[in-house]
């Protein structure tokens, strides 16, 4: 039980601590490293602590649609239309002789 002395009377919930991973990298001559667990062109915010440690997060950055639903109405007008049909006699797909 979480609380109580053992037998040697010592506590037991310091033995129920989680233990992480920790990982080590090297940096390379550029001063490049490699995290294992990092995506492709994923960005990090990095911060000196001062004490000889460096903390790295992920930063997400918010995408926006490069066209927004809608936005592309306004270049397609009959007008428009009819413009691009009076050119269309003009055009050829085939390379001209030399």
């Amino acid at each position: 039980m979480p609380g109580r002395p053992d037998s040697n009377g010592l506590d037991r919930t310091g033995k129920e601590r989680e233990i992480t991973a920790m990982h080590t990298v090297t940096a390379d001559k550029y001063k490049r490293v490699r995290l294992p667990d990092a995506k492709p062109q994923q960005v990090f915010a990095y911060a000196n602590a001062g004490d000889g440690s460096i903390v790295l997060t992920p930063v997400k950055a918010a995408r926006k649609e490069a066209f927004p639903r809608g936005s592309l109405l306004k270049y397609f007008t009959p007008e428009r239309n009819k413009e691009e049909l009076e050119r269309l006699p003009g055009c050829s797909l085939e390379v001209p002789p030399r």
